[in-house]
């Protein structure tokens, strides 16, 4: 069964995360499948899309269109499907304004109510997408366990601890600095390191190094760490990340850490990733710092959850049944 597909995307196919994690991954299975894509981007996007249509199916990435634009894509497709990957009905740190509430509400009741129908990457989004009058399906986000995978690590006694993540996402790594800081301090043994496309301004702290971020540093540097650390804050904006990171630690085996907040806590329970309770962030990084056996079985137990629920293979199919109807 051949396909034409759209995807109006909220970023750069190439190299905005949500993007290259929910769509550009899987050009190659889809294509494979009979569905060819074309991604639409930038200014302009929704006029470009519709004077190429008709599609089979138009998949709106992430983008919160008003109520005109909702319209012109749902002509444009046989199909419509809102795709959803951050609580962007708010915002880190400082709550949106309540006249900008309320103008969110209404677009995002708009696109759930047109949509055939909304994918989720995880049960908060899913939940509140409902609310809005969508018909949902959770699809979490995924990797190619084939390149994210273990590699081994020498036997030397170091511990590497590090964090991954955007420029924007800095602040919930300055919440656990200090920590971060005297751990190292009190073991010599203990190297801090962190992947970002800007530099985190830890110099300071005793045994740090910062790697600046490209697609190709990624794997190696992740393969590279004991111990992966996601700190988040408790908040509303916070409680709907589906964090890339944790999988990406998990797929290469590393023990990992986090506050475990909202959607996040689902990739940390049953063995897979150390919960941090009531902010101990100390005593859990101790723990798992001093117990080479622990952090080797929730490495497993990790990689073993990947493989499972998170293969790029195994969401495609999902997405794939999405796409078709069924």
């Amino acid at each position: 069964m051949t396909m034409r597909l759209a995807v109006l995307s909220i970023g750069d196919p190439a190299t905005y995360a949500s993007t290259r994690f929910r769509v550009s991954q899987y050009l190659g299975i889809w294509g494979e499948a009979g569905v060819s894509a074309e991604i639409f981007w930038g200014p302009g996007s929704v006029d470009r899309l519709v004077a190429a249509g008709p599609f089979d199916t138009v998949i709106v990435q992430k983008t919160l269109l008003p109520s005109r634009d909702v319209g012109l894509v749902r002509r444009a497709g046989g199909r419509m499907i809102f795709d959803l990957d951050d609580a962007t009905w708010s915002r880190p740190g400082r709550p949106f304004s309540w006249p900008t509430r309320l103008r969110l509400s209404s677009r995002f009741r708009s696109i759930c109510r047109h949509a055939d129908l909304c994918v989720a990457s995880n049960r908060v989004i899913a939940d509140r997408l409902a609310a809005w009058g969508g018909r949902v399906r959770v699809i979490g986000m995924a990797l190619d366990v084939d390149h994210w995978r273990p590699s081994p690590r020498p036997d030397d006694g170091n511990i590497v601890i590090g964090w991954a993540g955007a420029p924007g996402n800095l602040p919930f790594l300055a919440r656990i600095a200090g920590v971060l800081a005297s751990t190292a301090a009190a073991n010599p043994r203990i190297h801090l390191r962190a992947l970002c496309g800007r530099d985190p301004g830890m110099d300071g702290i005793p045994g740090f190094a910062w790697t600046p971020w490209t697609p190709d540093a990624e794997i190696p540097f992740v393969q590279a760490l004991d111990i992966g650390v996601l700190p988040l804050p408790d908040d509303e904006f916070a409680r709907g990340k589906s964090p890339i990171k944790a999988l990406q630690y998990q797929a290469c085996g590393v023990a990992t850490i986090g506050d475990g907040v909202g959607a996040s806590r689902e990739l940390l329970v049953d063995g897979r990733g150390e919960l941090v309770h009531g902010g101990d962030w100390t005593g859990a990084i101790g723990r798992l710092a001093a117990d080479h056996d622990l952090r080797r079985r929730i490495g497993a137990a990790g990689r073993a959850a990947i493989e499972r629920d998170h293969d790029i293979r195994v969401c495609a199919q999902a997405w794939l049944d999405c796409l078709r109807g069924t």
